[in-house]
């Protein structure tokens, strides 16, 4: 009934408003303005009759704009109703923008291989995680035994690859298509790939049982979920058996969260990076490219490296992004360094265009225009296009409750003997790994013997331990 009447009052009003127009038209045969009007007058009061004093003439004038309004409004209305919009079901019809959110653009993990058949059923040497101690593992391993069979598994979907240039080397390079490429120039000028050694280096994991001379192979892509410890039994997803005679496990640590974050919606996550490997760092390349700000919560190693990092990047990009540094400490790495060296590396941050906010941390998180909105203990607020949280790493010790090794209560690391064995033919080689028993070990550089005890934090021992794992693998 609603759009009824209106489409009656501009029917209406359409006809008064052609009359009108008519009228007016008259001018052009010279019989002047207020015969027109006189002529309005008549037709509109239905032959009324005029008077002298020119009264009625007024009246008419304003009958004619009262007209013209009307119809103009009417028309209006009419028109935002949208009832002269096509409904075909080809015609869509126009919807308000709105910002949308970010949608992560990350390419699946492709396993390799595709068939859990191909993965031998039986390797002497298992390896289980890609980074830099499984390289060191089965370089050792091999320059003991040439001929040796070693198979690695990884979750992560690439070779074993180093993890320091991801926060500084590959973000200097002037060149894009080596970035790309994850090629970098090392400090001597010389430029090598992210990966250990190149692909060509290792055989398929299908060939590896077959080859006589042995061999490295990885199988990328794919998560061990379980050790069966009296049958030395290694249990893939899918529930693929590997028997092994000697294993390592070298799973190393996952980037830790903020509760804040954590219980955050879906929207807000996706613009929430927690930065550890390959896709992160392409990710968050591309996500530079178009931001306007990034904010890094944390300010240990990683996120001071990263606001560095990301402050020079800025600089030679046409958005200019911002980059803004938050963390709970006074300085950069409070934690490490005393507190001059922590305030001359604050000085240093600023000095590369990074926006510091030390003594802060954040209360609340949401999203509101597409944007990011951090509020702080401080009772400011940020808004930002993209979050990276560097609040440090926490053992990846999942292995140790499916499998039944020992952790510890407090500090959450394996808990190994001396010689970093979790059980017979098991070692553990990580920064989380916690011996309870003193060990000795030779120095080859001091020419002494030195004696360690379980630390809570062993990232100076890590050499020493490797050491040991090693030489007990072999």
């Amino acid at each position: 009934m609603v759009v009824g009447g209106q489409i009656f009052q501009f029917g209406r009003a359409l006809a008064r408003t052609k009359e009108c127009i008519r009228i007016f038209n008259l001018r052009k045969y010279d019989r002047g303005y207020l015969p027109a009007v006189r002529l309005y007058a008549s037709s509109s009061s239905g032959g009324g009759k005029q008077d002298k004093s020119g009264s009625n003439e007024g009246s008419s004038t304003a009958k004619i704009i009262a007209g013209v309004a009307v119809t103009a409004a009417t028309a209006a209305l009419v028109y935002k109703s949208g009832i002269f919009e096509p409904s075909g079901p080809d015609t869509p019809k126009k919807v308000r923008k709105t910002a949308q959110p970010r949608v992560r653009t990350r390419p699946p993990v492709v396993k390799v291989p595709a068939d859990a058949a191909n993965i031998p059923s039986q390797v002497p040497y298992l390896l289980i995680g890609g980074g830099t101690a499984s390289f060191a593992a089965f370089r050792a391993i091999k320059s003991r035994d040439p001929k040796a069979k070693v198979l690695v598994v990884t979750e992560e979907g690439h070779l074993p690859y180093m993890r320091p240039p991801l926060s500084k080397e590959l973000w200097f390079n002037d060149d894009k298509e080596a970035t790309k490429n994850l090629r970098f120039k090392q400090w001597n000028g010389k430029e090598r790939s992210l990966f250990f050694e190149p692909e060509q280096f290792y055989c398929k994991v299908e060939e590896l049982e077959s080859r006589e001379n042995g061999g490295v192979a990885v199988a990328s892509g794919w998560k061990v979920e379980r050790l069966d410890l009296a049958e030395k039994k290694a249990i893939l997803a899918g529930g693929k058996e590997i028997q092994y005679e000697k294993c390592l496990i070298a799973t190393g640590g996952k980037p830790k969260s903020l509760s804040v974050f954590e219980k955050a919606s879906s929207e807000v996550k996706n613009r929430v990076t927690l930065f550890r490997g390959i896709d992160d760092f392409k990710e968050l390349d591309e996500v530079a490219s178009g931001a306007q700000s990034i904010v890094v919560v944390g300010g240990g190693f990683l996120g001071s490296e990263l606001v560095c990092a990301l402050a020079k990047k800025s600089k030679t990009m046409g958005n200019h992004p911002k980059i803004i540094q938050v963390y709970p400490e006074k300085g950069n790495m409070g934690k490490v360094l005393p507190e001059y060296l922590s305030q001359w590396t604050t000085n240093k941050v600023r000095h590369e265009g990074v926006e510091v906010v030390p003594e802060a941390f954040v209360t609340g998180v949401s999203q509101e225009s597409g944007k990011l909105v951090l509020k702080l203990n401080n009772g400011e607020t940020i808004k930002t296009d993209h979050a990276i949280v560097a609040v440090g790493l926490e053992p990846n010790t999942q292995l140790a409750n499916t499998s039944g090794l020992e952790v510890h209560e407090e500090l959450g690391g394996f808990l190994v003997n001396a010689e970093l064995e979790a059980r017979s033919n098991l070692w553990v080689v990580s920064s989380y790994v916690l011996s309870l028993r003193k060990a000795k070990i030779f120095d080859p550089q001091s020419q002494s013997l030195i004696f360690l005890r379980g630390a809570s934090s062993p990232a100076h021992l890590y050499h020493f331990r490797l050491v040991i794992a090693l030489a007990s693998l072999t």
